[in-house]
This record gives C-alpha cells, structure tokens and sequence, in this order.
C-alpha cells in the first residue's frame, strides 16, 4: 500500500561513496563504455573527481598499453562505466540556459531513475577546507549535487523543483500510466518534498514494465 511505504528510500550508497579509501583519483579501474552506435567495449577508465568524470571519459583497451588510450566526451556514448560507478548520457547540463547532453551518475535505477549531477562551486579552485570539515564534506562545498528524475521514454529528465507548484498534479500526470498509483496520489493531500517524490516512484518502479 502506498500510505504502507517509508517516506524516505535510502539512495545506493555505493554510487556516491566518493572516498580515497574505495578508490584512488588518477589511478586505472575496469569498466566499459556503450558508444553511441551502442558497441560495448569493455576496458579500464581512469577515476577523477566527481564534476571531471561526468564531463570526460578517459578510456583505455589495454591498461599497460598506452597507444590504446581514448578520450571521449559524453555526447559521444550512451553510458559507461568506472569501478562502482555508472553514468547515462542523458539530454540534461544543469542549466536550464543551455542544451546538450551529459553524463548523470545513477543511484537508482528503475522505469523511473535517479541520478545526481554535480557542479563546481564558484571559486572552488580557492575554496579552502575547513579546520573541522571532513575531506566530503568539503568535497560537497566544492562540488554542490542536483538530484533528477527521469523516466524511460521521456526526451528529459525532471528536476523535483518540477513538481513543486501544483504537486498533486503534475505528479499524477507524471505516473499517470499507473492508474492505482496515480489516483492514490490524486485523493491524498501531500506535502512537497524530495523523500515524498522517492517514496512515489519507488512503488511505481515496482510495479512497471522496463
């Protein structure tokens, strides 16, 4: 039932964990990447921080073989992967001002997915880390992350912001396609909120066709 679910559906953890103790920036890590023909190519890629590895995919067939090293930019793959970490090419740059197509690092996957884009904090260049601030902490200042949603079939993704006006209606236009779910939605009087959206779309995961 949906009144049943948890407000708050936990995000893959692993897909964020951006810690030095996982996995070290600059270092080789198995992985493959999907063109945009769709070949799979399987290979290492080179792990960078959060903003860089969304932008620039330095690809390598033969990790001890130089001459097979390739840079691709996102608009030139559909998805790829580095460790524990994948990313779709989706036709979203974080600002409504400019289109094109970039790489989202997924954290939940499903007919409805969510990903988290990551920025640069302006000046993040000079910003200093804090005396008391932990090493993620301070990468969360320097990168600030956006949450999207975007369900398959759609031309774009969806920030939450989306459904803030009007939620009731615009998100059971949105799962409109789940007629149980939507007039779940329709009837019940709901507070806007990001755990509110997760919580409604992890049960229309669970009931859909992928």
């Amino acid at each position: 039932m949906f009144l049943g679910l948890l407000c708050l559906i936990g995000l893959n953890v692993s897909a964020q964990n951006w810690s030095t103790e996982n996995f070290t920036y600059g270092e080789l890590y198995p992985g493959y990447i999907i063109t945009s023909e769709g070949e799979r190519i399987g290979g290492f890629i080179k792990y960078r921080n959060r903003y860089v590895m969304q932008n620039e995919v330095i690809f390598y067939r033969d990790k001890e073989d130089p001459k097979t090293k390739k840079k691709y930019k996102p608009e030139n793959l559909k998805e790829y992967k580095v460790a524990d970490k994948v990313y779709h090419i989706l036709n979203y740059t974080g600002s409504a001002l400019t289109t094109g197509k970039r790489a989202l690092l997924i954290v939940n996957s499903g007919c409805i997915s969510e990903y988290v884009w990551y920025e640069r904090a302006d000046g993040y260049n000079h910003l200093l880390q804090g005396k008391n601030e932990s090493n993620e902490d301070f990468a969360k200042r320097k990168y600030p992350e956006s949450i999207v949603f975007y369900k398959s079939g759609d031309d774009v993704p969806v920030e939450p912001t989306f459904f803030e006006e009007k939620f009731t209606k615009k998100m059971t236009a949105y799962i409109a396609d789940n007629k149980s779910l939507a007039s779940q939605v329709k009837s019940e009087k709901r507070s806007y909120g990001v755990p509110v959206i997760r919580s409604i779309f992890e049960e229309y995961n669970v009931g859909c066709n992928r």
